[in-house]
């Protein structure tokens, strides 16, 4: 009986460290958990309709969705190391289009994103950007065509548009996480369907990682209607007469406000004679 006793504390205490993976805890019947990953309201430093928004992050973990180093499972695609480079894959000034979700041929199915984020009704992305180069180079990245925070300016890395990753000379490694806005646009229009964002690479060549922790939907959601509030104070009631005093000054003028008088006026004084005027012309 003893033995049975003990292998039962000890299974319970096995089953007891088990825990479910990407486990949510369940709020309150208002909030924004979910059990299918963590989502919460958002205030953005980019425009409508991406200024507020539910952020869902992916439930198991952010997914690479670009590596342009060389050896990296992405090898041959924009996705991955396109030249065959054995650094700096992406050139100063190439822009390339991006995917996120959508079609499979234009998203391979061997991305870690693939399948992970909806193709309509996304607002905005919250990702990750890592730039790879041998440290004597100066560049950035932008997103081209996008707003997205954070933007930055350099005075070693000179560009005339805000930057979103500034790698500087003595940096072999250089990172930045923020939000890029994308546009639900139609398909083929400038590459914005809602369902890509544009890289553009300035000035050095380097290489580039793209992780995605999750993505943006916009918050249509409002609150009930508040109670009617209480009525406001009388405003203050104020009248105004005149009154003739004599031949000289005709008329006098009084203020009064909730029976008080507040202020008194008449004509003023008989000004200066004006200058003669010329003399007219001859008859």
């Amino acid at each position: 009986m003893i033995m049975l006793l003990a292998i039962f504390a000890s299974s319970m205490a096995a089953i007891a460290q088990v825990q479910p993976p990407y486990h949510v805890p369940v709020g309150e019947v208002n909030d924004t958990l979910t059990t299918s990953g963590l989502q919460v309201r958002t205030i953005l430093a980019l425009p409508q309709p991406a200024d507020r928004t539910l952020f869902k992050e992916l439930i198991d973990g952010p997914c690479k969705l670009v590596d342009t180093r060389k050896g990296s499972t992405y090898d041959g695609t924009p996705y991955g190391n396109l030249y065959g480079r054995e650094t700096g894959d992406f050139s100063p000034g190439e822009n390339r289009v991006y995917k996120f979700s959508g079609h499979l041929v234009d998203l391979p199915h061997t991305n870690e994103c693939a399948d992970k984020i909806p193709n309509v009704n996304v607002v905005a992305l919250t990702l990750q950007v890592w730039s790879y180069n041998d440290g004597t180079k100066n560049g950035a990245l932008l997103f081209d065509g996008h707003r997205f925070t954070p933007e930055m300016l350099s005075q070693t890395t000179q560009f005339n548009k805000p930057l979103f990753l500034i790698y500087e000379n003595g940096a072999k490694e250089t990172t930045t996480a923020g939000q890029v806005q994308v546009y639900d646009a139609p398909i083929g229009f400038g590459g914005y369907d809602g369902q890509s964002f544009n890289l553009l690479n300035a000035l050095a060549s380097t290489d580039v990682v793209v992780q995605i922790l999750g993505y943006h939907v916009a918050d249509t959601a409002k609150g009930e209607k508040g109670d009617t509030g209480a009525d406001g104070k009388n405003g203050t009631v104020c009248t105004v007469a005149w009154s003739v005093l004599d031949a000289l000054t005709p008329h006098a003028y009084t203020m009064t406000c909730d029976g008080k008088l507040v202020s008194t006026w008449g004509p003023g004084s008989q000004g200066p004679a004006g200058p003669i005027g010329p003399t007219g012309p001859k008859g």
